[in-house]
């Protein structure tokens, strides 16, 4: 079974370029490495509609079976 991840990082700093984005790409390579897919990554401010809504498309438009979060640790 071909299990299809997204992943969303919140973080106002990697979002803005000012520091690079290290947990979304650690989460998509520990996905690939057990031999699932990652259909979406996206790094997104920490904006509460922005991550709502990104996670209400991801979850109602059957783009991933699993969504996983990071960040937002700030």
């Amino acid at each position: 079974m071909n299990i299809r991840f997204a992943i969303c990082t919140v973080s106002d700093r990697a979002f803005r370029g000012q520091r690079p984005d290290q947990s979304g790409p650690a989460l998509a390579k520990y996905v690939r490495s057990r031999g699932w897919a990652v259909s979406q990554a996206k790094t997104i401010p920490d904006d509460q509609q922005l991550i709502a809504g990104t996670l209400e498309d991801w979850a109602n438009t059957g783009q991933a079976d699993i969504i996983l979060t990071t960040g937002g640790t700030g």
